[in-house]
């Protein structure tokens, strides 16, 4: 994996509980970025929920739009490539 979650329970949590339920819908928030996103698609999230690291605070207060759609751009190919 390329990265570790920033929470007590990563990726590895999500092959765990999936192996035997694999019907679970799961998604992870909280700590999820463009370096370990891929590894939660990869242990079977359907989805991500991104928030400081998609919209960062400095970004919003200076109306940098181009900077959220770009990070929005980086998340969503970095999904799409893990999904591959």
């Amino acid at each position: 994996m390329s990265s570790k979650s920033s929470t007590a329970l990563g990726p590895a949590y999500f092959r765990d509980v999936l192996a035997p339920l694999p019907h679970f819908k799961l998604m992870p928030t909280g700590g999820v970025d463009l370096g370990n996103v891929g590894d939660w698609i990869r242990a079977g999230a359907v989805c991500v929920g991104a928030g400081s690291h998609l919209v960062p605070k400095e970004a919003v207060a200076k109306k940098d739009w181009a900077a959220i759609t770009s990070n929005a751009r980086a998340f969503v190919e970095a999904v799409r490539a893990a999904r591959k």
